[in-house]
């Protein structure tokens, strides 16, 4: 009789799991679009963080460039700070060119203390100093 209890038994055992395969195919199904649509929605939410990020740059952009036209601005600027100022940014002496809005030889003299940057770009570059590597990086982008 042990041969047919255990043909019986698997026999329910298989119709129970093509049961309950049939019950929970739509519920997988389910789970499967809610997964997917969780990770479109991931998608959405970090391209939304990036824009946010921007429009901050640019914002604290227009706000350095607004004190620094107004003369707001103070402090002493040698070449040496010059240089400290851009390296704290994480920046080469290009990009920082580029985020002053002037050419490379002129941040290289700088630099080197052969020439005195303009009144405006002495403002705009202490303008610059409360700024962190990510949101230079960032204004950097929007340029």
């Amino acid at each position: 009789m042990g041969a047919i209890d255990t043909a019986i038994k698997g026999l329910i055992v298989r119709l129970a799991r093509k049961e309950a395969r049939k019950i929970t195919s739509s519920i997988r199904d389910e789970v499967k679009r809610l997964k997917k649509r969780n990770v479109e929605l991931k998608a959405a939410i970090s391209a939304v963080d990036e824009q946010t990020k921007k429009m901050y740059a640019k914002g604290r952009l227009e706000e350095t460039a607004s004190k620094a036209a107004s003369g707001q601005v103070k402090g002493r600027l040698s070449p040496r700070l010059v240089k400290s100022l851009r390296s704290k940014m994480g920046l080469s002496q290009g990009k920082f060119a580029k985020l002053l809005g002037v050419s490379l030889g002129s941040v290289v003299n700088w630099e080197l203390g052969k020439m005195n940057p303009r009144p405006e770009m002495r403002q705009k570059m202490l303008s610059f100093r409360g700024m962190g590597r990510r949101e230079v990086k960032l204004i950097l982008e929007n340029l």
